[in-house]
């Protein structure tokens, strides 16, 4: 989710589930969209429809996510970035962040003008000496990239006005 309200959301459909644990099975898989595979199923609604466009492969997602965070075209080199670099936030942000970061491969094949680290809620908050149960709550959607994500800008927000 960005600053200005724009939304990214995509599901690998190239990794291999079966290897999740029972958590990940439970808590997230269980929430995803149909796959394209199963939207020829006469009882899938017109959403879960649409949802199921959300499976891409890999390389369409990190081609997807360089477009969303850095821009296509006309991106000025500042300080050998290609315009200003993106800040990233996310809550407890390292084992995701490795994921993320493998779509190009390793930390030295990341895009241009991705940075190299992301920043976390949880240390800013334990940073500014903030209470875990002094945070918003989550209303709906753990465990959902996107719910997860409109709900860091909320705990990011919050923190700013400590």
């Amino acid at each position: 989710m960005g600053d200005n309200g724009r939304e990214y959301y995509a599901i690998s459909w190239d990794c291999d589930w079966s290897k999740a644990s029972q958590w990940v099975k439970d808590n997230v898989i269980a929430q995803l969209p149909p796959r394209p595979s199963e939207i020829h199923n006469p009882w899938i609604s017109p959403t879960d429809r649409e949802a199921s466009q959300a499976w891409k492969s890999r390389k369409a997602i990190a081609s997807d996510v360089e477009e969303f965070l850095l821009g296509t075209d006309e991106r000025p080199t500042i300080d050998g970035y290609l315009g200003k670099p993106p800040e990233i936030w996310a809550d407890y942000a390292s084992y995701d962040w490795v994921a993320l970061c493998q779509l190009w491969g390793t930390m030295m094949d990341l895009p241009k003008g991705m940075p190299m680290f992301t920043h976390d809620i949880q240390q800013y908050r334990n940073q500014l000496g903030v209470r875990e149960t002094e945070l918003p709550k989550q209303a709906e959607g753990q465990h959902n990239a996107l719910a997860d994500a409109r709900h860091c800008k909320v705990l990011l927000e919050f923190l700013e006005q400590q």
